[in-house]
């Protein structure tokens, strides 16, 4: 469902809306969520920052996106010239601010909040989750705008960022069998699916609309 606003697009999704309602009307269902939402709130103020910084430095933002999976913000495609470097580097330092502003929403929240532990571990690991250099995560983009600012070429940044991608999950396949094996716990195994979903939301958007992730 796609709502259009002065700002930008909110594309909501059915499935979302669907369990959203049967949340909000069924107890059974509320006991079992109800963690769900509390990160999902936390999730939203944190993309919600993003918005924010993004809209000072004069980005314009061209929908934003909720799902089960996550809410993501998409800026409209902006060119890339490799032979303009004093723009390239602003653009570049700009989007490092509105990236990194999202983490560091959440490390403020987990301040605020400090004495429950619940809200507090939540927000800890929102933060440390998106400094993943993962796509479509903060840390990524983060990443990619760092060797930009640095005028690394092209060629070599997507090898960089594909390696690390490679070696990531790998070490995340590995903790999580040692962790079903040792804890008999499988929030690894979650975490890596919701990565996976996360992931192809935010492919399938960037083909629908060809725009980037912020």
């Amino acid at each position: 469902m796609k709502i259009k606003t002065p700002f930008f697009i909110i594309d909501i999704e059915w499935l979302f809306l669907i369990i959203l309602f049967i949340f909000i009307f069924s107890d059974k269902v509320k006991k079992f969520l109800i963690s769900f939402y509390i990160c999902y709130l936390f999730i939203v103020f944190h993309e919600f920052s993003h918005i924010f910084i993004a809209t000072i430095l004069g980005k314009n933002i061209e929908i934003l996106k909720i799902t089960l999976s996550g809410v993501c913000i998409n800026l409209k495609k902006e060119k890339y010239n490799l032979c303009d470097n004093k723009n390239n580097k602003i653009e570049n330092l700009k989007n490092i601010l509105i990236y990194i502003v999202g983490p560091i929403s959440n490390l403020i929240l987990a301040n605020i909040f400090s004495n429950i532990e619940m809200i507090y571990q939540i927000n800890i690991f929102l933060a440390i989750v998106n400094l993943l250099p993962l796509f479509p995560l903060d840390g990524y983009n983060i990443l990619l705008n760092i060797l930009r600012y640095f005028k690394i070429n092209e060629i070599i940044i997507e090898i960089i960022l594909k390696t690390l991608i490679y070696v990531i999950y790998f070490l995340l396949i590995i903790l999580g069998i040692l962790q079903i094996i040792l804890v008999k716990n499988i929030s690894l195994v979650i975490f890596m699916v919701y990565l996976f979903l996360l992931q192809n939301t935010n492919n399938n958007n960037k083909k629908k609309y060809r725009i980037h992730k912020a």
